[in-house]
């Protein structure tokens, strides 16, 4: 429990990229459905957590979905990256601008600024050279709301071009 909660912070926070983190609780244990309980009862209820922190992680009962999860969490999302101000997500694949939009629509709340816009490597990041063939999106994102930004890789994960 101590490093769930210390891992979940540390993405909560901003101080660790995004990943997936998967409680694992296999047949016949509640170890993880009790602490999920406690944790909306007590830490969302009482306000000292935002409902979104609860997508921070997954609870599942097999390994084989758990698997399933990390493959889903990498689908379109590659990596992330800070330039200055800006949020830089690197994608597997390119993404519509339906997508794009539909994106906009639901997550412009997380945004200190701007929109949620597909661009090429920002010079920044030609300088370093890293992933330079991948597709990306840039958004000023408030630093913040990283149970929310969460949903947004989930959902971003989810949609085809």
């Amino acid at each position: 429990m101590d490093e769930g909660f210390e891992n979940l912070t540390l993405v909560q926070t901003g101080k660790s990229k995004p990943r997936p983190i998967i409680l694992i609780e296999p047949a016949h244990s509640q170890y993880w459905s009790r602490w999920i309980d406690f944790v909306t009862k007590v830490l969302v209820g009482r306000g000292f957590i935002s409902r979104h922190d609860m997508s921070l992680f997954i609870h599942v009962n097999t390994v084989e979905k758990a698997i399933d999860e990390i493959l889903q969490f990498y689908r379109v999302y590659h990596s992330i990256r800070y330039v200055g101000d800006k949020t830089v997500i690197r994608l597997n694949s390119l993404l519509s601008s339906e997508n794009i939009k539909e994106l906009n629509k639901r997550y412009s709340d997380i945004l200190r600024s701007g929109e949620i816009e597909l661009t090429e490597p920002l010079s920044a990041e030609q300088e370093t050279e890293e992933f330079l063939d991948l597709p990306r999106l840039v958004m000023n994102f408030n630093r913040y709301d990283y149970g929310k930004f969460y949903e947004m890789l989930r959902a971003l994960n989810t949609m085809q071009e």
